[in-house]
């Protein structure tokens, strides 16, 4: 009698085991796409954000001389990440003060650009 009462015991636990295990297989199919669709939205708000940035960094960077627009090349900020890809590269790491002054020296260096100016 203990025998087959112990056997009723552990099926019932498998029962159990296997019941919770399906509920939360479930739940996280059912999340899944709810989940995806958050990231997507995450991401395309994040990408807006970064292109009306860009675009207002390019109108505030944008000079008009001798009657003509002329659009920079590339902005400050495109340069440091040059800068710090190169760091990466190599395995350097700038400090915060070496941040900075990269960060004023290219703002400066695309504010007053000579006519001879290249990025290469």
């Amino acid at each position: 009698m203990r025998k087959h009462q112990s056997n009723k015991t552990s099926s019932l636990r498998v029962r159990l085991m296997l019941g919770a295990a399906l509920t939360v297989l479930m739940f996280i199919l059912a999340l899944f796409p709810a989940l995806q669709q958050i990231f997507t939205s995450a991401l395309e708000e994040s990408i807006e954000q970064r292109l009306a940035a860009d675009a207002s960094a390019l109108n505030s960077a944008a000079r008009i001389t001798k009657g003509q627009l002329r659009m920079p090349e590339k902005l400050p900020d495109e340069e440091f990440e040059i800068l710090l890809n190169l760091c990466k590269g190599q395995d350097y790491q700038l400090s915060e003060k070496a941040a900075e002054i990269a960060k004023e020296f290219f703002k400066n260096r695309c504010e007053n650009k000579p006519d001879n100016y290249a990025n290469a």
